[in-house]
């Protein structure tokens, strides 16, 4: 390929890398840049550079040192393996190697010296309950996503997928709660399942059952609450998802089992979900990315109460940025961005082992 179809080749791409880098890439690197900032209360454009504060009021700093020491561990690892290899170019892959192993370095030389300053002055540093409080109440979120959600979703596309391989009225009918949208499920939710006048404990006590009558978004049942209307309205994905893998799996192979006297359970377990995997490990991966993100239907739902019990971890973000502590909003944003990104790639390694 000649220059000339390189231009005019990149010329197609050229338009989608503009909005792309417009969205994602100059705003991640502005989140980083406002990462080490600390804005005035009165004017948020009035910054003042803060270095890693923002970090160490997350973290405690035994816990960031240690963080920093296994990072510098695996970086030097992976360039001591050289693991870079693959880069075609030679000296490319040499300078990723010396980088790496040079910032392993600074990374333990970070961590040691860390842990020497606190040793000297014994103080007593605790990281900020609130955040790592509402990453939890994500992650239970996301506990009850990984589990209900995608159960449900799995034995819904196996009985579509039994009654009709090619039906597209299921699939819209399932589709329809994620179509709505965060906001609207949740007015409607919160309509419902309110204590007085909801319409939940009305028909309760229409039907004689006055004992089961519970203030649903009240501070015992809000976060279950709201963990089990996210699973409801988002089970739509993973049903489409999983339904779309089953239909890839040839017919001829449930035929041949059957051929060859292999029940409905042995035709599940060995052919169903060995060839389900990926999709089973892809609807895993966008389960945990969807959760651990959602900000409008708490918002809607229960707006964050009571008393914080349903503040989820982006909604604390929202919650910091309101207050005008950019930085620090930031700095949790990434943060946040690290544990997903850690946990995705660790899953896909799974994945990629079970599969191999």
């Amino acid at each position: 390929m000649n220059k000339k179809e390189q231009l005019v080749s990149f010329s197609f791409v050229f338009p989608a890398l503009v909005i792309f880098s417009c969205f994602y890439i100059i705003p991640f690197f502005y989140t980083f840049w406002l990462s080490l900032h600390e804005a005035s209360p009165i004017n948020v454009f009035d910054l003042t550079f803060v270095g890693t504060q923002n970090f160490k009021e997350a973290f405690s700093p035994p816990i960031l040192a240690g963080i920093a020491g296994l990072f510098g561990i695996i970086l030097i690892f992976f360039a001591l393996k050289n693991k870079f290899k693959k880069v075609k170019r030679e000296s490319l892959a040499k300078t990723i190697q010396v980088t790496a192993i040079a910032a392993g370095i600074t990374c333990l030389f970070y961590a040691g010296a860390t842990l020497i300053h606190i040793l000297k002055t014994s103080l007593a540093f605790t990281p900020d309950p609130a955040w790592w409080n509402s990453v939890g109440r994500s992650f239970y979120i996301t506990l009850w996503a990984l589990t209900f959600q995608n159960c449900l979703a799995f034995l819904l596309a196996l009985a579509v997928d039994r009654a009709v391989r090619s039906g597209q009225f299921y699939r819209a009918v399932f589709f329809m709660l994620p179509i709505l949208g965060e906001v609207v499920i949740g007015l409607l939710l919160r309509t419902i399942l309110r204590a007085h006048p909801g319409i939940l404990n009305h028909m309760l006590e229409s039907v004689g059952l006055s004992g089961w009558i519970q203030n649903w978004l009240g501070r015992d049942f809000a976060l279950t609450t709201l963990a089990v209307s996210h699973s409801y309205r988002g089970f739509g994905y993973g049903f489409i998802i999983l339904l779309a893998g089953l239909q890839t799996i040839p017919e001829q192979l449930y035929e041949a089992a059957r051929i060859d006297g292999a029940n409905a359970f042995y035709r599940f377990t060995k052919i169903t979900v060995p060839m389900l995997i990926p999709v089973i490990f892809l609807v895993i991966i966008l389960t945990i990315l969807g959760t651990v993100q959602i900000i409008g239907l708490p918002m809607a739902l229960t707006r964050g109460g009571p008393a914080g019990q349903t503040t989820v971890a982006v909604y604390h973000i929202y919650n910091e940025l309101q207050n005008n502590y950019v930085g620090y909003a930031s700095s949790l944003g990434l943060i946040l961005g690290f544990i997903l990104v850690v946990l995705s790639f660790s899953l896909l390694k799974v994945s990629k082992k079970i599969n191999n």
